[in-house]
């Protein structure tokens, strides 16, 4: 069933039920366009492509290690002597900002001076042993001296004097000094006499006593 409300595309006058008037037809004749459209072939096209086509230059390709060359592009320029000159004056002054004058300025603090101990410069010389008999016992008689050979006075400490038998056995004596103190150049002598071991007598040995009352 055909609907009269749906418009229909004409060329030339739009027909209508009822007749119109000449001067409606007049009114009406303004709104008709008449358009006509014309089909180019393609072959006309392609011409003016293949022209803009030669136109436009073609770079050469590379051919081989030639693309290894450098180009005639913009080049990076390094920085000038005066650039790193600049940078190293920075440096400085953030080091000497910093606290570097304070190393600058402080001068060399001297070694520190270890004092020696004082004994070391004592020396125990001339030591002499015998043996003498009295009243039918064996005594062993020990002689000898001690010297400060330093530059400053020393505190003498006691004498360690050992005896030692044909056994290999020893016995140990102590000669007390009373702490004496001595000058620079100064002689202590000392001179004991100690009972002979049974075994007789191999060796005597004077040095000065490590034990700290």
């Amino acid at each position: 069933m055909n609907d009269d409300r749906m418009a229909r595309p004409v060329s030339g006058e739009i027909m209508s039920g009822a007749a119109a008037s000449p001067s409606a037809r007049a009114a009406r004749s303004g709104d008709v366009v008449d358009a006509e459209f014309v089909s180019m072939p393609a072959a006309s096209v392609a011409p003016r492509a293949e022209t803009l086509a030669a136109q436009a230059p073609i770079p050469p390709a590379a051919k081989g290690m030639d693309i290894l060359k450098e180009t005639d592009g913009p080049r990076s320029r390094r920085a000038g002597p005066a650039f790193w000159l600049f940078g190293l004056v920075l440096v400085g002054a953030a080091f000497w900002v910093s606290g570097g004058h304070a190393l600058v300025s402080r001068p060399a603090s001297p070694p520190p001076v270890v004092e020696s101990d004082p004994r070391e410069a004592l020396r125990i010389m001339r030591v002499e042993s015998r043996i003498e008999k009295d009243a039918g016992k064996a005594f062993v008689l020990v002689d000898g001296e001690v010297v400060n050979t330093g530059n400053r006075p020393a505190v003498l400490p006691p004498l360690d004097i050992r005896v030692t038998d044909g056994a290999g056995k020893s016995v140990r004596y102590v000669l007390g000094t009373g702490e004496r103190r001595l000058a620079p150049s100064d002689r202590f002598p000392f001179s004991s006499r100690l009972e002979a071991p049974a075994d007789g007598v191999g060796t005597v040995t004077v040095d000065f006593s490590t034990e700290t009352n």
